[in-house]
């Protein structure tokens, strides 16, 4: 991630290399980045990595902040993530689109439940949230542990790095481009 940085990547080669980056090395079947859009005051599903029906039922699925807000509440916090368990929450009232992976149920508890949802906000240094990282389907078929929410939230929290980085960098681009047509503009009109 900090080598596209680095080299100057496109937004969306970085949520996609992180994508990969979570679901190989901490091994989720079904990774999804929901990006805030300040312009438009909403969430939007920028990235599915993993499962082809994940990626058919959210991407490009726009979403207001009242609908995360549920999702994000306190009670679900454990350890920097937001580790929602099968049965804590009514999916249809919540609005919105949502996927829910076609998993076997199982009667132990510690088994990831078809229900569960697990999300890492991701947050600027001065705390600014630019999105939403979530995991299904772990290839362990557990629930997740606390050091292994740790480390989630440790790798979501580079990823944010490298996500403000690479929007600053496209926004500095776009106002060098505008100053560059402005003056072009301005030296015909003399």
């Amino acid at each position: 991630m900090t080598r596209l940085v680095r080299t100057g990547a496109e937004l969306p080669e970085l949520l996609g290399a992180i994508a990969r980056t979570v679901s190989d090395s901490l091994a989720f079947r079904t990774v999804v980045i929901n990006l805030y859009r300040r312009e438009w005051d909403d969430f939007i599903v920028t990235t599915v990595y993993g499962s082809d029906d994940a990626k058919a039922a959210l991407l490009g699925q726009v979403q207001p902040p009242s609908e995360w807000e549920p999702l994000l509440d306190a009670r679900f916090l454990q350890r920097g993530a937001y580790f929602i368990t099968a049965g804590e929450i009514d999916w249809d009232a919540v609005g919105g689109t949502t996927f829910t992976p076609d998993i076997v149920v199982s009667d132990d508890p510690t088994a990831w439940h078809p229900d569960d949802a697990l999300f890492m906000p991701m947050r600027g240094p001065d705390g600014e949230l630019l999105g939403i990282l979530s995991v299904d389907e772990p290839l362990s078929g557990r629930r997740p542990s606390g050091d292994e929410i740790d480390v989630l939230v440790a790798v979501c929290e580079h990823a944010a790095l490298a996500v403000q980085a690479a929007q600053e960098g496209a926004r500095a681009q776009a106002n060098r481009d505008a100053l560059e047509r402005l003056l072009a503009v301005s030296t015909t009109l003399n």
